[in-house]
Order: structure tokens, then C-alpha cells, then sequence
């Protein structure tokens, strides 16, 4: 699951590492809380992004695929914003912090994503009156929702 997430934070991994490599003379801040959070956002996003755009190439109902690629799209507008706010400010800030946020947020969707599926598993072998599509979903939320990672993760969305 990993490897996936290395294309949604390439460029902010390889800008906090030129820093680090170019900035061992100079003494950088540390990040605020907020510009930790962002780089932790934009790996959850990232990893959140590249996993609907995936889901929504497999086949499936046509109402269900394009929830999916609008739930990428979304994704996409919030690393734009989250990149946009962050990236200018790399050159003043200690990268190595950044890029232990980026490591956790990295390490939690993975997490969360993994326990996500586990929990689709579980929900969809579950008779459901129907087949409600929305029972199913409010069941892998309830599940998921276990993971320790999901709090964190969930916050991004804000």
C-alpha cells in the first residue's frame, strides 16, 4: 500500500530533502503545529486521492465510480490548497520535522486504508436487507472507524 503513496507526496518529499541537504548551514524554525498538520494533510490526502482514483477504475456501478471520482477530484482541490500554503514556506522551516509529519501521515492511511478494505471484507460477506448500498457504507464508516489511525486521518477532511 506504500508504494501507491509514493506519487501523491513526491514532490514534497524530494523538496524537504534538497532542504535538508542545502540547509545544514543555515539554522531554519521549527513548523508551527499548522504547518505540521499541513504536511501530515498532505500525505493523508494523497494517499486518500491516489486510493478513490484506483477504486473508481474498477469496474463497478456508474453512480458508484463517479462518486469516486469526484471524491478524488476533491481530494485533488485540498492538495492543491494544502501544497499551495506549505511549499512556499519549506525554505524557512526545519525539514526534518516536515518530513516525520509526512512519514506518520504516510504510515496512518496506509493504516487506515488497510483496516478500510478489512472492514469492506467484513461488511460485504454481512447479509444486508436489500443490498442497501447505504447500510453497507454506514457499516465499513462504523468499522473503520475502530482504527486508530482514523481520528487523525479524518481530520484532514476539515
Amino acid at each position: 500500500m506504500r508504494a501507491y503513496l509514493w506519487d501523491s507526496t513526491l514532490g514534497l518529499g524530494l523538496l524537504l530533502l534538497l532542504l535538508l541537504a542545502s540547509g545544514a548551514q543555515a539554522q531554519r524554525d521549527p513548523p508551527s503545529d499548522l504547518e505540521l498538520r499541513t504536511a501530515y494533510c498532505i500525505s493523508v490526502l494523497g494517499g486518500r486521492s491516489t486510493d478513490a482514483r484506483t477504486r473508481s477504475s474498477l469496474p463497478g456501478p456508474r453512480s458508484q465510480q463517479e462518486a469516486l471520482r469526484e471524491e478524488h477530484a476533491g481530494y485533488e482541490r485540498d492538495l492543491r490548497r494544502l501544497r499551495a500554503y506549505l511549499l512556499p514556506r519549506t525554505k524557512y522551516l526545519d525539514a526534518a520535522a516536515l518530513l516525520a509529519a509526512t512519514d506518520r501521515g504516510q504510515a496512518d492511511v496506509a493504516a487506515f486504508l488497510q483496516a478500510q478494505q478489512a472492514c469492506k471484507a467484513r461488511c460485504d460477506s454481512r447479509p444486508s436487507p436489500s443490498g442497501d448500498a447505504a447500510a453497507a457504507a454506514a457499516c465499513v464508516e462504523a468499522c473503520a472507524a475502530r482504527e486508530p489511525a482514523a481520528e487523525r486521518v479524518g481530520a484532514c477532511k476539515q
